[in-house]
Formats: C-alpha cells, structure tokens, sequence
C-alpha cells in the first residue's frame, strides 16, 4: 500500500507548482521582450552608404554632362549662325563679345572723324569694338593704333588682330580687325563697315602688317 500525503500537503504541491510554471513562462516572455536587435553587419552599412555615394556621384555627372551638352550646342549653334551670316568659317573658339561687337557695326556709313553708329571711320570702328568686347582703349588713329599691338606677319594672323594698310604714302592710314579666312572687318570709304577679303588685289597690294593687341 502507497503512502499517501495528507490532502494539505498535495495541496500545496499543486500551488508551488502552478508557481513554478508561472515564473518559467514570466522569464521567458521577459527575455524575448528585452533581446538587443541585431545590428547589421557594419561592412553592410559600408557597402549601403558607398553605394548611395556612388550613385549620388553618378547623378551628378550625367547632370553635369547634360549641361555640358547644352552648353556645347548652343555654343555650336552660335558661330554657325555668324558663319552663314558673314560668309566666313568660324572655328568655334573665337571671342563671342568681340564677334557681337563687329556685328552690331555692319552696315554702319563711313564717316571720316567720327566714330558713332550714325557714321564711323576705320579706326573709330576698331577703337570702338575693342572697347565694348574687351574694355581696351585703344588710339584714336589708324597710324597710332599700330603702338597699341606688336606686329605680325600676314601668315600670323589669328581671329581679333588689327590688320594694316599703307594706302597713302609710307603712313599707315587704313585699320580693320582679322576674323578667318583672310576676311576682315573694317570700315570702308565706300561700303561703310563691312567685311572683306585681304587676298583683293586692292587690299593685297596696300597691305602692311598684322598686329596683335597687348593687353
């Protein structure tokens, strides 16, 4: 025959094990509550963060390519607009000012002494573009605009330099500024400001020196 525990005793055995499960199941809530999140691995975060540098990066070059792009293309469109309008080849990195300045004379009337969109002489036109494209002052003469550059041969010319000529006796008395193709602009007796060619018989033969601008 068993022994058996007096019915207190048992009892009391139920409840301290009720109390038991009870502090078990309280713990592992408690535990499962409380476990720290898992960080991410930091190489992750690394690779996260390089790869949102990389494409901000990527953003701004194709932003700073389109611009350029733009750029470029109205740059382009620019000289060919001047080159049909002038009959000369442009090469697309002349000074913009100085080709705005030239083109905003043409068509103006020659008058001797005077250097206004009214009338103008040679050396009034290239004193006045000079002075509107680059802020230079240049003399008020053909013959003393020859002390504002440092002369050049023919063969030597670039877009912007003074071209000479000795039309009447050993002086110089004539003055335009080169653009391309051995086309200049200038302001002429008989066309007013216009542009024409250094390979003229007229212009070939009176022809003294080319002369670059100091600055």
């Amino acid at each position: 025959m068993g022994f058996l525990l007096p019915s207190s005793a048992r009892k009391t055995n139920i409840l301290m094990c009720f109390l038991l499960i009870f502090l078990v199941f309280n713990l592992a809530c408690h535990t499962h509550k409380h476990t720290p999140k898992q960080k991410k691995p930091i190489n992750t975060l690394i690779k996260n963060k390089d790869k949102n540098h990389n494409n901000n990066n990527s953003n701004n070059n194709n932003n700073t390519n389109n611009n350029n792009t733009n750029n470029n293309n109205t740059g382009n469109k620019f000289y060919t607009n001047y080159s049909k309008k002038w009959g000369v080849k442009l090469e697309g990195n002349e000074n913009k000012k100085i080709i705005e300045s030239i083109d905003s004379w043409l068509g103006t009337p020659y008058k001797y002494g005077s250097m206004t969109k009214s009338g103008t002489d040679c050396s009034g036109f290239t004193l006045n573009v000079y002075k509107e494209s680059c802020n230079l002052k240049l003399n008020r003469s053909a013959a003393d605009q020859v002390n504002n550059v440092t002369l050049i041969d023919k063969d030597n010319l670039k877009f912007g330099d003074l071209v000479f000529f000795k039309i009447s006796g050993n002086k110089v008395s004539h003055v335009g500024i080169y653009i391309n193709d051995s086309k200049f602009a200038h302001a002429s007796t008989k066309k007013g400001v216009t542009i024409s060619d250094l390979n003229d018989a007229y212009y070939k033969k009176y022809f003294y020196k080319g002369g670059k601008v100091k600055k």
